[in-house]
């Protein structure tokens, strides 16, 4: 703006800290071969909402989980079957507060999927 109004101030949708963990685990052949475990852990700090720094968005963390299961399917070729749980505990949150906008968080979501090869 021409007067200089919100020099100084945070940028809107800018949060000073995002972090971001996602790990994964094979389990041994003997206990369930072709079975991993995954997890994912992801902490977005508090962020302005509006340019004057007067509305602001609280902090976040969301917590995701899944199996990816891998075998061969009756053509002999690979098949990788995934489950995740995204929002495990179904926290509410704002995922975004930026250019203008506010988005909600999804809900507690299962995403199935399967991956064929040919």
């Amino acid at each position: 703006m021409a007067n200089r109004q919100f020099n100084g101030n945070v940028a809107p949708g800018v949060p000073d800290v995002a972090f971001n963990l996602y790990g994964e685990v094979d389990l041994p052949p003997w206990l369930a071969p072709g079975l991993t475990l995954t997890g994912r852990a992801i902490y977005t700090s508090g962020q302005f909402y509006n340019q004057a720094n007067t509305q602001r968005v609280p902090d976040w963390t969301r917590f995701d989980a899944g199996l990816r299961y891998t075998f061969e399917g009756a053509s002999g070729k690979p098949v990788t079957v995934r489950a995740i749980v995204e929002n495990v505990f179904d926290n509410s949150y704002w995922a975004s507060a930026a250019r203008g906008f506010l988005a909600v968080g999804a809900p507690r979501t299962v995403i199935v999927s399967a991956t064929v090869d040919f």
